[in-house]
């Protein structure tokens, strides 16, 4: 028992002489500057009021907030992921799944994301410098369109 206690005692002395500086912490998550924003709102369109960037080994999210004055209820917000080697050093970082969503879990997502708006997808292609991109819009009860 006394030699257990001694070379824990011997442990926790070199650990307290170790040098390295500040413990870091991870957050993966922040507010970045509006000028950061992966993708912009059209000119005249909704000012943007923050954008918060999260930080994946694989990838980075952007969830730009949008201004709004709509009857409806909720925040306007562009969700932008982009894949990639992005942070290879964050450790404990997690992954972000990169999954193509399926005719089903888009109908799926449209329902959890604006509950009560009849949302159709668009039979439209369209395509900017980025690549292809679909997208859906609906009417609101009280009015609203949502995109």
């Amino acid at each position: 028992m006394l030699k257990k206690a001694s070379c824990l005692m011997l442990l926790l002395l070199a650990g307290g002489c170790a040098s390295g500086g500040a413990p870091q912490v991870f957050n993966s998550t922040q507010v970045v500057a509006s000028q950061e924003a992966y993708a912009l709102p059209p000119p005249c369109g909704p000012a943007i009021i923050s954008v918060i960037q999260r930080n994946y080994n694989n990838a980075i999210q952007q969830e730009i907030l949008l201004s709004t004055s709509a009857h409806t209820p909720g925040q306007n917000v562009l969700r932008v992921q982009f894949f990639g080697p992005a942070n290879r050093n964050l450790s404990g970082g997690d992954t972000l799944r990169d999954r193509q969503l399926g005719t089903t879990n888009i109908e799926r997502e449209l329902r959890g994301t604006l509950p009560g708006v009849p949302m159709r997808r668009s039979p439209i292609f369209v395509q900017n410098r980025y690549g292809p991109f679909g997208f859906a819009s609906g009417r609101s009860r009280s009015g609203d369109t949502c995109i």
